[in-house]
């Protein structure tokens, strides 16, 4: 599949360099190297992405912001910038927390030093680690949401 943003007066110019491209692709095939470089490259920005939408979502619903009864993370990046007196807070308001990862994740040790610090501010919190598994989401994955949603909304 190919896709392009494009103004409409400029389809026949898109359509000409996507199609010219292809034609390259087909004439002159990437190496292994430099396909494995362009995965490589895909597969962390679509892990970055991820990154600041998690811990973006994590500080917003920590520090009370937003009035959030549970946060359900999976293969979270812990956002840094949490204070001890927000994560308090949402102790105090009922807030409980659901942590989905892997044991292979580069995350999981500041997702269970995040899990021990919400432990000692008295917030609950539920961290489940899926063996042989690094950032990404394995069979059983949906399972695991059931379960993590009844601990917060229970």
């Amino acid at each position: 599949a190919v896709y392009i943003a494009t103004a409409p007066e400029k389809l026949d110019q898109a359509r000409s360099g996507i199609e010219l491209e292809l034609r390259r692709l087909v004439d002159d095939p990437l190496g292994a190297e430099e396909l494995d470089r362009a995965k490589r490259y895909l597969v962390g920005n679509h892990a970055i992405d991820r990154q600041r939408s998690s811990a973006r979502a994590a500080s917003l619903a920590l520090d009370g912001r937003f009035r959030v009864a549970g946060l359900l993370l999976a293969f979270p990046v812990v956002p840094q910038d949490l204070t001890d007196e927000a994560i308090k807070r949402a102790g105090e308001a009922g807030m409980s927390v659901a942590i989905i990862t892997g044991e292979d994740d580069w995350g999981l040790t500041r997702q269970k030093v995040f899990s021990v610090r919400l432990d000692q501010h008295d917030l609950e919190n539920r961290l489940v680690v899926f063996p042989e598994v690094g950032h990404h989401f394995p069979p059983g994955f949906s399972d695991q949401i059931d379960l993590s949603l009844a601990f917060l909304f229970r």
